[in-house]
């Protein structure tokens, strides 16, 4: 992101990083001096399709559209990475703990919603079959920064623990871990 974007940004918005809230800064004044409905202290942005949450602004080269994500990194004066990670992953809570700069890989290992004959499972445990023998086998598959750790066991509980267990190992010199549990039927 531009500098001169950045530092535009802001002066438009508040940050609070406890919620993950972004505020105006400023009322909005239309082009003919008239008020808008866009008032300093509320609220701003809004939601895409996709869950995310973008502000939107005039600049001076034209409407800018910002990830609230991405900004919250420049409000706390980091350098914005190329991917953000939602820790918990919901993609509209951008607190500050739950955000952290992350690669293709790892976001995609993190992802909240899976797909497939495994999807009512945590995120890196997948339900399995194995040739010659009856009912499901569960495997866990954790991986950070091209670590990688796996292991396959008979009973859900156990693969989900050892998912936990894999994830804290993965992630601990993070000081940010998240639980594996929720979603488990």
């Amino acid at each position: 992101m531009d500098q001169s974007i950045i530092s535009e940004l802001l002066t438009f918005f508040r940050y609070d990083p406890d919620s993950g809230v972004f505020y105006r800064a400023k009322d909005i004044v239309r082009s003919n001096g008239r008020p808008t409905h866009y008032k300093a202290g509320q609220r701003a942005g809004s939601t895409f399709g996709n869950g995310y949450r973008v502000l939107q602004f005039e600049s001076s080269i034209g409407r800018i559209i910002v990830s609230e994500h991405r900004a919250a990194f420049a409000f706390m004066g980091k350098e914005i990475p190329k991917v953000v990670d939602h820790i918990n992953g919901n993609r509209a809570d951008n607190k500050w703990l739950n955000l952290r700069p992350s690669n293709n890989s790892d976001n995609q290992f993190n992802r909240h919603v899976k797909v497939g004959k495994s999807k009512d499972l945590p995120i890196g445990v997948y339900r399995k079959t194995r040739k010659g023998r009856s009912g499901y086998w569960y495997e866990v598959k954790i991986a950070k920064n091209g670590r990688a750790k796996s292991t396959t066991t008979r009973h859900l509980e156990k693969a989900i623990q050892k998912a936990e267990q894999f994830r804290k190992e993965l992630w601990q010199e993070e000081g940010r871990v998240d639980s594996l549990r929720g979603n488990v039927e």
